[in-house]
């Protein structure tokens, strides 16, 4: 090794010829370059606003990515940190300028291994005249996906 590799490893301690990471395993890896890899536990294009069975459990996740849609097909995700028996708000406002109405729609979802329930879902909508609130879901998970190392 010369001066500069010899200058340069001291700065980082890896070997590039043996792949850099300071790894044995693709795991060890992943977490030492802090490269997370994504898994779909959850994958339904229509979706679904009942309980969700995950693949895998959530308690194996650094985070989930929960991908939803509302009853106009507009998209939106949440990402959800340490997920294990935690409750997670899915939110939609759109305004419809046709109508002149603000609609609001809702649903807190419970992740306890390889459930996420629906708990407390509704919308309303309001106009500048009145305001009205619904008990049912608008809302539906489409996919979730996992991350960890």
């Amino acid at each position: 090794m010369n001066d500069l590799e010899n200058r340069i490893y001291k700065m980082f301690p890896c070997s590039i010829s043996n792949g850099g990471t300071g790894g044995s395993t693709a795991t060890t890896a992943r977490k030492n370059l802090d490269v997370m890899h994504a898994t779909f536990l959850y994958d339904n294009y229509s979706g679904t606003n009942t309980t969700v069975t995950l693949s895998d459990s959530a308690n194996n996740y650094v985070f989930l990515d929960i991908h939803y849609m509302n009853d106009d097909q507009y998209n939106s995700t949440v990402r959800t940190i340490r997920p294990t028996n935690k409750h997670t708000m899915l939110m939609s406002m759109q305004y419809s300028p046709s109508e002149q109405m603000m609609y609001f729609k809702s649903a807190v979802i419970y992740i306890s291994g390889t459930t996420l329930d629906f708990l407390n879902t509704g919308w309303m909508y309001s106009s500048s005249s009145s305001t009205t609130v619904k008990p049912d879901s608008k809302l539906k998970i489409t996919r979730v996906l996992g991350y960890n190392y």
